[in-house]
Order: structure tokens, then sequence, then C-alpha cells
């Protein structure tokens, strides 16, 4: 997934390779990789819609390392895209 997402970063698809590759690592236990995967996908790509879900996905990963400073930063990173998808919804609403 890496590979395909590495070669081609301006496919439409190209944040789901992140995502998926991510995926693969936390199921591997390869935590670490997993956790910067993840985040990777966040900075490449700050409008996908896989974002927040990798921002949280990535804080669990380091939340299970006890590396608890990464695990907040990313937690932080994460409740950021969540506030702004409210903060829209509530736009829309008015």
């Amino acid at each position: 997934y890496k590979r395909i997402a590495s070669e081609f970063p301006k496919s439409k698809i190209a944040d789901r390779g992140w995502f998926e590759a991510g995926a693969a690592l936390e199921s591997a236990n390869s935590l670490e990789l997993a956790a910067t995967t993840f985040k990777t996908l966040g900075e490449k790509f700050p409008k996908s819609k896989l974002n927040e879900k990798a921002y949280v996905r990535a804080a669990d990963a380091y939340k299970k390392l006890e590396d608890w400073s990464n695990a907040a930063q990313v937690f932080e990173l994460a409740a950021s895209k969540i506030g702004k998808a409210e903060k829209w919804c509530y736009r829309i609403r008015k």
C-alpha cells in the first residue's frame, strides 16, 4: 500500500494507500511504523476524509507504546480536525 501511495502521490486513492499501510503495520504489531504512517497521511493529505481517523489511529498506536508525549500531540491534531468538522456542520445548519 505504501509503495503505491509513494509512487502515485497525486492519485485520488493515495491517502487510502497510506491508511491501509498503517492498518497493515498495526495488524502486524509494528506500532511505531503504523503511528508514523498514519501521521504521514495527515501531513501529506490535510484535506483527506481519512485524516481524522488516521490521527486517532496514530495516537492510539503511540498510547499502546506508552509514548505519552506523541500520543497527546497527535490526539490534539485529531481533536483540531474534529473541531473543524463540527464547526462546518454547525454553519450548514444555520
